[in-house]
């Protein structure tokens, strides 16, 4: 093809025809930009494609972190409930006008407020951190995914904050209750009485304290507002951010 052009080239000079010359240089200057910008154009839309299959990709790995946070979350939100309840009844069995409560009942009502569960949102954001390393993040169309990806770490943040603050007083509580109760009467379900009479064979005077009412006023008031307040709205945002990754797969043919 170059040397057909060239030929032809050489026979209009030597012709002497400058001007038809000057039209085919024009025309062929034409064709080679043409041919470049086709060229272009192709690369362009391959690339599209490439980061549209990456794109998918992405979104499909988000969905199932999500997924996985948000059934972790979930469990987070029960033990948090829970917790906040039992440390509830326990606070109206340190009030002076509530029913007296039993040993066994108390026994139980200690070990299921604050003594064996701690409140953690086991999170993973591997893939998330993965796209912001690696500048990937940028090929999710959606802002709304982008934005939440990029707030993602400030909202675990005051999560995770909130967690400090219910195990600061859950700790409190459990200092509290270790200075005045007798643990030994915890673990012993079976035979309190076979225990040393020297020992205080009760728990029961813990509901007179103050000070622990105080610390479990103030732990159960915590643990709820972890669970309904910022658990939730982390809920809520995750099941958002699944709707619209959602939205944005169904966009896709294949």
């Amino acid at each position: 093809m170059v040397k057909i052009f060239r030929k032809i080239r050489q026979n209009l000079l030597s012709e002497n025809r400058i001007g038809k010359y000057l039209l085919y240089a024009i025309g062929e200057i034409i064709l080679v930009v043409l041919g470049i910008l086709i060229a272009v154009q192709i690369n362009s839309e391959l690339t599209n494609r490439k980061n549209k299959v990456i794109e998918y990709e992405i979104l499909v790995d988000l969905k199932i972190e999500f997924k996985a946070n948000l059934l972790e979350l979930e469990k987070a939100i029960k033990i948090s409930n829970d917790i906040a309840f039992n440390s509830k009844k326990l606070l109206k069995a340190c009030w002076d006008d509530y029913k007296p409560i039993s040993e066994d009942s108390l026994r139980s009502l200690i070990g299921s407020s604050f003594m064996y569960s701690e409140q953690v949102f086991k999170y993973d954001n591997s893939v998330q951190l993965e796209l912001i390393n690696t500048g990937k993040q940028s090929l999710i169309n959606s802002k709304e995914i982008r934005e939440f990806i990029s707030s993602w770490n400030k909202q675990l943040e005051l999560v995770k904050y909130q967690e400090k603050v219910v195990d600061q007083y859950r700790q409190r509580t459990i200092d509290i209750y270790l200075n005045i109760g007798n643990n030994a009467v915890l673990m012993n379900k079976d035979d309190v009485s076979s225990m040393n009479s020297k020992q205080i064979r009760t728990n029961l005077p813990l509901l007179e304290s103050l000070p622990f009412e105080n610390a479990l006023g103030i732990f159960q008031g915590t643990s709820r507002h972890l669970a309904v307040v910022k658990y939730n709205n982390m809920k809520e945002k995750i099941s958002d951010v699944i709707t619209l990754i959602d939205t944005s797969l169904s966009n896709y043919p294949f």
